[in-house]
């Protein structure tokens, strides 16, 4: 740099390494301007200052800096800034390539409202100048038009950069596409509304309890049943919820029941349950473990089946068959003392 500034008689300027015997390596700027003598050589006027901080400020800067394109290259985010009142005042690459604005569409005042979707425009509208008008960080989902002409659900964050007075200098903001995790909460809306369909259309008992044995849920048709809402009997012990009271053995073979079923073996028995009104129903009870994918019991199902008018058939048919039984006794005795007066 010296010799090719000592031809062009042009300043040389640049930053050097110097080992100093004290402080060891420190940087030095150097400025020099070189001047033709009568006899041919160079005349060197110059000087150089230590800009070690400055250099090393650079340094970390640079490193800052190239952290944040790594954090928003592995997030995947859109980054862009505004000043002081809202106005892109920088290219946005990523948020450009997105949306498939121009550089200059993107950089005219708010026009990038254009690429949020018409129900949520105002909305957006609205929370950003209330940001800028309080400088809180502005944070807000809502659907933003990509280029291929769909709408992506995305979220959107942006912090103040204030001056030494508090005034503004500029925002600098973030979105991320969040589409996945939207449709993702939809689709367990969705299995949410069918399940308590389901679940509470059934005329059977059914429940839902912890490998604790607390109880978790409990259908429409059970809760009728003993008379009570849910708030009354979730979170206890099932064996200490109304459906088991005044019934000792049965609670005690419900808790033995819950340790088997904890173990993954399912457990059936017939048990009575006594209702609000008075009545007792017999049931065929019944308690299975749900797996998870890898084998592990997550919590357990217990269902009551109502079959007291099953047993009511069950024993008019006994005795039906009793009956005829007898008959036929009676019908034998008949025919054997008939054999025996012929003769």
């Amino acid at each position: 740099g010296l010799r090719q500034s000592g031809l062009s008689l042009t300043m040389w300027h640049d930053c050097v390494r110097y080992r100093h015997p004290a402080k060891g390596d420190i940087w030095l700027e150097g400025h020099s301007i070189p001047q033709r003598q009568n006899d041919g050589s160079i005349l060197w006027h110059g000087y150089f200052q230590d800009v070690t901080e400055r250099m090393r400020s650079n340094e970390v800067l640079k490193v800052s800096e190239e952290r944040f394109r790594r954090l928003v290259e592995a997030t995947g985010a859109m980054v862009w800034t505004t000043d002081a009142n809202g106005v892109p005042n920088s290219d946005s690459p990523s948020w450009r390539d997105f949306t498939g604005f121009s550089f200059e569409q993107f950089l005219s005042g708010w026009h990038w409202l254009d690429a949020i979707h018409p129900d949520d425009r105002d909305r957006v509208a609205a929370a950003r100048r209330e940001s800028l008008a309080s400088k809180a960080i502005f944070e807000i989902e809502a659907r933003l038009r990509h280029r291929s002409g769909e709408y992506r659900h995305m979220f959107c964050r942006a912090v103040p950069l204030l001056n030494a007075d508090g005034s503004v200098r500029e925002w600098v903001g973030m979105e991320s596409d969040i589409t996945a995790r939207i449709e993702a909460q939809r689709k367990l809306r969705d299995s949410e509304i069918r399940f308590r369909g389901i679940f509470n259309g059934t005329y059977e008992f059914v429940g839902l309890i912890g490998l604790d044995g607390t109880l978790l849920e409990a259908n429409h048709s059970s809760l009728e049943f003993i008379g009570k809402d849910a708030q009354e009997v979730l979170g206890k012990p099932f064996w200490e919820t109304p459906w088991w009271h005044g019934r000792t053995t049965d609670q005690e073979r419900l808790r033995q029941a819950v340790a088997e079923a904890v173990k993954g073996r399912p457990v059936r028995f017939e048990t009575q349950h006594s209702g609000c009104d008075g009545r007792v129903e017999i049931v065929d009870f019944f308690l299975h473990p749900v797996f998870y994918e890898h084998g592990q019991v997550t919590f357990l199902v217990p269902e009551g089946r109502r079959i007291t008018e099953l047993k009511k058939t069950q024993q008019q048919l006994l005795e039906q068959a009793e009956q005829l039984r007898d008959a036929d006794r009676n019908k034998d005795e008949f025919i054997a003392m008939l054999s025996h007066e012929i003769r």
